[in-house]
């Protein structure tokens, strides 16, 4: 499986003239992955290549052929369907069977953010030990919301001021910076990690606004028949 997510915007409420690139792009990435985690591990879309068997996606059944040989579809089994692993799916950029061409949009669509449903007929089906017959590239998460841009230069602004020796308003957790990246020193870890805000009045509000109930991750579901991917 590859990943790749796109970079979070950044509007910049302090003076950044005569600072390194580098520093600015370090700060900004800091501070967006830094309210990544404090949003519940949730904000942003990525881009996924994955690789699919059909059969083993829940929605074609398992079971013994005629001759009693196990097989992962049955006939007539529903294999039109692949609950794709990431979700709420955003676009399908492509989709190939079996190392082929992509196949024309039309061919296939999404249900409810979840389910890459064929309208050609069903998805080919193999054996688990075969490479999986479905490649599927997709964007799937939640955009970023409103404020985004501003809460990550706050943020941003801050980290500057800090690995500048400059009073700023996060002096008793963000405190150690070296030159080849960030060292976070928490004055008090368990405060930090209960209250879930940074102390930044346009940051505190975005992060209540998309993490009111203060998850700490995404809530995710597993079973047996969720979807099997490579």
């Amino acid at each position: 499986m590859a990943t790749t997510c796109e970079a979070w915007p950044v509007e910049w409420p302090c003076d950044v003239e005569g600072k390194p690139p580098e520093q600015l792009d370090a700060a900004a990435e800091f501070a967006g992955f830094m309210l990544w985690g404090l949003s519940g591990r949730r904000i942003g879309a990525c881009q996924y290549e994955e690789s699919y068997w059909p059969a083993s996606t829940g929605a074609c059944g398992v079971g013994k052929d005629s001759a009693g040989n196990w097989r992962n579809a049955m006939v007539g089994a529903n294999c039109c369907r692949i609950l794709l692993a990431h979700t709420p799916v955003l676009s399908v950029e492509a989709v190939t069977l079996d190392g082929g061409e992509p196949l024309d949009a039309a061919a296939y669509d999404v249900v409810r953010q979840a389910w890459l449903r064929s309208r050609d007929g069903c998805w080919p089906t193999s054996w688990s030990c075969d490479d999986p017959p479905v490649a599927v590239s997709y964007t799937a998460g939640f955009p970023f919301p409103p404020g985004t841009p501003l809460a990550v230069g706050e943020v941003a602004c801050e980290l500057l001021k800090g690995w500048s020796g400059e009073p700023c308003k996060l002096p008793a957790r963000a405190i150690s910076v070296s030159r080849q990246g960030v060292t976070v020193q928490l004055a008090d870890p368990a405060e930090f990690v209960e209250n879930g805000l940074l102390g930044l009045p346009v940051a505190d509000a975005w992060i209540r606004a998309v993490n009111p109930n203060k998850l700490q991750m995404a809530s995710r579901v597993y079973s047996p028949d969720l979807a099997q991917r490579r």
